[in-house]
């Protein structure tokens, strides 16, 4: 859709969100890879703990 007002022109696109409750599902999406990557980080941290050369169950 063209809006003209003077003489400035824009489009204006309606493709974005339409509803509060898709806003809501991308925000649960966004922390619920937070807490996928923490846990990924922390089971990271302990594998390299155990494996490390300075100690652990080796």
């Amino acid at each position: 859709m063209t809006v003209h007002i003077g003489e400035v022109v824009s489009e204006v696109s309606a493709n974005g969100r339409t509803s509060a409750a898709e806003a809501a599902t991308d925000e649960e999406s966004v922390w619920a890879e937070r807490a996928r990557i923490e846990a990924l980080i922390e089971r990271l941290a302990r594998d390299r703990c155990r494996t490390s050369t300075g100690g652990g169950d080796d």
